[in-house]
């Protein structure tokens, strides 16, 4: 147990020392923020491609929809909530990147979906 304490003391101190960083925390803020508002509009799309008749093509949405019906978004939306506080949290330049790039692939999706409701 001791190990694991050391080790999670380590990366809360890393974790701070990271956060101390003016211009990382000010993108970690700005990428977390976004992961959330576009994830939000991620599921107005899939709310208005399937309105216009398109089916889910995510076999896990999908079954959460199906399972869930119309509160299929809450836990998409408290996923997002998790990971921009691990974001904020851990601002590490792996994370940065990588929660940049699925923005991204977001954006893509949103567009992709609002397109097909057009």
């Amino acid at each position: 147990m001791a190990d694991t304490d050391s080790l999670w003391k380590r990366v809360n101190r890393q974790a701070a020392k990271l956060r101390g960083r003016s211009r990382r925390t000010r993108l970690a803020r700005v990428l977390a923020l976004l992961f959330v508002v576009v994830g939000s509009l991620d599921v107005v799309s899939t709310n208005a491609a399937q309105a216009a008749g398109f089916p889910e093509g995510n076999p896990v949405m999908r079954l959460m929809q199906e399972e869930f019906g119309v509160w299929w978004a809450a836990p998409k939306v408290a996923a997002h909530l998790v990971l921009a506080s691990i974001i904020l949290w851990l601002p590490t330049r792996k994370l940065l990147a990588a929660a940049g790039v699925m923005t991204v692939l977001y954006v893509a999706m949103v567009t992709h979906n609002f397109s097909l409701a057009i």
